[in-house]
């Protein structure tokens, strides 16, 4: 299921949110803004990175804070983000919840990718989440 929101993702009471990152260990500015709520979030990204584990479209789901927060690898260096890399992340987030689809779990993301449409990300949400019992909460500002 997907629902539709204004506002900061922030404010959600999902029960995880999605961090967009590059797989190489540079602090964007949205990374930066999960680091300064989340501050254990900056050495376990930066160890993932140099583990060389975030590999463009995978994800890695930290635990046991809640939020949980899924980081969601959608660049590598100097490559643009590719629509794969997206839809391979966004298969591996359905399957992974899947599991849990007795006791429905609720995902927050904002708009990511912004060298991609995101008219092109939401149909690939649309694809895998939209007759799941999980829901994804699309937050927009």
């Amino acid at each position: 299921m997907i629902e539709h929101y204004t506002g900061s993702m922030f404010t959600s009471q999902a029960h995880g949110i999605i961090c967009p990152v590059n797989g190489y260990g540079k602090i964007t500015e949205t990374i930066q803004e999960f680091i300064n709520r989340y501050p254990h979030l900056e050495l376990r990204y930066l160890e993932y990175c140099q583990l060389n584990l975030l590999k463009p479209g995978k994800i890695i789901v930290l635990t046991p804070e809640r939020p949980f927060v899924i980081l969601f690898s959608i660049q590598y260096k100097t490559e643009a983000t590719r629509v794969d890399w997206i839809k391979n992340g966004l298969f591996e987030l359905s399957e992974l919840l899947k599991k849990n689809e007795q006791d429905p779990i609720r995902i927050a993301l904002e708009p990511f990718g912004e060298q991609l449409s995101w008219t092109v990300i939401e149909s690939f949400i649309q694809q895998y989440f939209a007759a799941s019992k999980n829901i994804i909460e699309i937050w927009s500002k």
